[in-house]
């Protein structure tokens, strides 16, 4: 989880830049660093998630 953490913010921009709508991603648990970098996630997908089980 902290590789994540210090590269989700340029990855996210990266993503932006290059207009990708779409990103797939494993969640974490929602403890310690997991929280913060799955709350960036939802912040960054407008809070529209897909779940699979």
């Amino acid at each position: 989880p902290e590789t994540v953490a210090e590269n989700l913010f340029r990855i996210l921009r990266e993503f932006d830049d290059e207009g990708i709508d779409i990103i797939l991603a494993e969640g974490l648990e929602t403890a310690g660093i997991g929280l913060a970098i799955m709350n960036r996630l939802r912040k960054a997908a407008g809070y529209n998630i897909v779940r699979v089980a």
